[in-house]
């Protein structure tokens, strides 16, 4: 996502938070971290010098008072600011009640696109995904890679052509975006029953056509 000139925005703690902003920093991109407490009270300390790294290239960022120590009420007041900033939310892991539920409550309320990466059911740590998702409050996330493209980031890629065979392209130019019969699309590819099984065959490994769910045949792009 960062090679796409993303950012990421997290709230510096151990574990998933850290391996986003030190995986942001070796791409040499930009992240941010929104802390708890004020900036002369960074927590953890563990993170200083993560946290350092962030300072050279990035943004430590809080809305808290000199002198002012994490709580946990503001942990989860943070949250809101993380949310606000973000165009979107990824939650990979969380509980059934955890910070990262909270931030995804407040991206929600601010009409900002939530993500969520599934995981097994029986997982405490992916309760909380499943949860959004089944809500219907979270968008399902497989890979990462995926996040340019459902941001509108950058333009789908067309698949190749150039190797499809003489009855795969008469097929193709029968197909439209819309779903069809086999049987209109025999008639107008003028390519027999088995022409045309082969070719939708040849033209779904190549991610150029797809069955629909009236069983009929239409074209990806």
């Amino acid at each position: 996502m960062v090679k796409e000139g993303g950012a990421t925005i997290s709230g510096g703690a151990l574990g998933v938070d850290a391996v986003a902003h030190r995986v942001t920093l070796s791409q040499e991109a930009v992240t941010v971290a929104v802390m708890a407490g004020s900036l002369d009270n960074l927590y953890p300390s563990g993170n200083w010098q993560l946290f350092d790294e962030i300072s050279h290239t990035g943004l430590l960022l809080s809305e808290m008072a000199p002198g002012s120590k994490p709580t946990r009420w503001r942990f989860l007041q943070r949250n809101r600011l993380i949310a606000a900033l973000s165009e979107a939310v990824v939650v990979t892991e969380a509980g059934w009640r955890s910070g990262s539920i909270n931030t995804a409550s407040h991206a929600n309320v601010l009409n900002r696109r939530v993500f969520a990466v599934p995981g097994p059911i029986n997982s405490p740590s992916s309760a909380g995904c499943n949860r959004l998702i089944r809500d219907q409050l979270a968008e399902l996330l497989l890979d990462a890679a995926d996040l340019p493209l459902e941001l509108g980031w950058r333009e789908p890629s067309i698949p190749d052509q150039s190797s499809l065979g003489s009855l795969e392209l008469r097929a193709l130019d029968a197909l439209t975006t819309r779903e069809q019969p086999f049987e209109t699309i025999a008639i107008a590819s003028g390519l027999s029953r088995a022409e045309l099984t082969l070719a939708l065959g040849g033209l779904q490994i190549a991610q150029l056509a797809l069955r629909g769910e009236g069983n009929g045949w239409l074209r990806t792009h």
